[in-house]
Parts: C-alpha cells; sequence; structure tokens
C-alpha cells in the first residue's frame, strides 16, 4: 500500500473514532447530496501529494487531503450554523490523532477552509477542510 493511501485510512480511522461525530457517516468517497434522512455525513478524499525533498534514498512529501463535512440544518438555523459543530469535532480528531504522528505523519494544524452551500437542497451546509500532511518513502518504492 502507498504511504499516501496509508495516510487516508488513518485519517478516515481517526475521524471514525470521534464520537463528537457519530451518526455521521465517514466514507473515502463523497456523500454530496445527503440522502433523505440523513442529517450528517463526512466524506475523505486525497487531493495531491507533491515531492518536498529528495534526500539520499528518501522522498519528504508534502500530501493534501480534504474533509468535506456536510450537514441538513433545521428551519432555525443556517447552513454554515449546522456544519460548524462536525468541523470542530474533524478537526480535533484529525490533529490529536496519536496514530498520525506514530505512523511517521504530521499534520499543518491549520487547515484551508472552503464553505459551500448545497445546490441541490439549501439546507444543507457543507465545509471543506483540506490538510496538509508531511511524511516520508523510500523513493524506490513509495511505500515506507
Amino acid at each position: 500500500m502507498l504511504a499516501h493511501q496509508q495516510l487516508l485510512g488513518l485519517v478516515v480511522a481517526a475521524l471514525q473514532s470521534a464520537p463528537a461525530l457519530a451518526p455521521a457517516e465517514v466514507l473515502r468517497q463523497r456523500t454530496r447530496p445527503l440522502p433523505e434522512g440523513v442529517d450528517r455525513g463526512v466524506s475523505v478524499r486525497l487531493v495531491n501529494s507533491r515531492p518536498r525533498a529528495t534526500v539520499m534514498s528518501v522522498i519528504d512529501w508534502q500530501t493534501v487531503i480534504a474533509v468535506e463535512f456536510i450537514a441538513r440544518c433545521g428551519a432555525s438555523m443556517s447552513p454554515d450554523e449546522a456544519v460548524g459543530p462536525l468541523v470542530t469535532a474533524g478537526h480535533q480528531s484529525i490533529v490529536g490523532a496519536a496514530t498520525l504522528s506514530t505512523a511517521g505523519f504530521s499534520v499543518e494544524p491549520e487547515p484551508h477552509l472552503d464553505w459551500d452551500q448545497n445546490e441541490f437542497d439549501e439546507r444543507v451546509g457543507a465545509c471543506t477542510a483540506f490538510y496538509t500532511f508531511r511524511h516520508r518513502t523510500a523513493w524506490q518504492d513509495l511505500n515506507t
């Protein structure tokens, strides 16, 4: 497995273990539009990965992962208010995940946030957080 795929799996696992995100389902695919009857969703995907430096036989990487938080709001709440608690809980799960650092991944704790409203349903808000991770692989196989 590529180190990049391992990173994606660890981010998904960190989000799935966050009690504050329940009952939102965390998927490695887009969840938009939210199906009727589902109020929250989280999707995680690799955006890009760029080598920062190659020293001896290792490559230092800067990998961006997008985490999209989606929430349906009630009549008395705006879409951005509905998705806010998901973003907070997800951020805390990612920056506090010991499994990421143990596996050799470090996260920059300042994500780039893009806010959006679902074009199919004005009661659904979305926020995509772009997290940058730094990690290292062997240049010959990209796995370790």
